[in-house]
């Protein structure tokens, strides 16, 4: 729908649901919709740009960050979701996670993506501030 009526100022309703489970409706703070960004929106056929997803939901901003709406309108939160093939970890209030964090379920340390390219990705395999992440993305003291 935001591709159809194009740039401006937007809020989305969501619903959390799980198993059984099935929350109150909650919605977000305005954001923007620019010509920068609604590419990175799925469903406008072609390819997607930066930002954009081929998992069918799409990469939405407020003034409190980013966070990821998949296709059947339901978000993450203190989780890991893999999109388009990367790993994001996502806080409790849904949204993408950056530098250095613990996983409060294994205590383990990771690094999400602080670049604008990459931005919350999980890195491997690779030196982040002299220190090693391996192929699983784990900090290797």
């Amino acid at each position: 729908m935001i591709r159809q009526y194009g740039t401006g100022t937007y809020t989305v309703k969501v619903k959390a649901y799980s198993g059984n489970y099935s929350g109150e409706w909650e919605e977000t703070e305005e954001f923007e919709v620019t010509d920068e960004n609604i590419g990175g929106l799925n469903g406008g056929g072609g390819s997607s740009s930066s930002g954009g997803s081929s998992s069918g939901g799409a990469w939405l901003r407020d003034a409190n960050g980013w966070w990821y709406c998949n296709a059947d309108r339901s978000y993450t939160t203190n989780n890991w979701q893999q999109i388009d093939g990367y790993w994001y970890y996502f806080n409790g209030y849904g949204y993408m996670v950056t530098g250095w964090f613990q996983s409060p379920a294994s205590g383990l340390w990771y690094y999400l993506s602080e670049d604008q390219a990459t931005l919350g990705r999980m890195v491997t395999n690779q030196y982040v501030g002299g220190y090693y992440v391996n192929g699983d993305g784990v900090w290797v003291q």
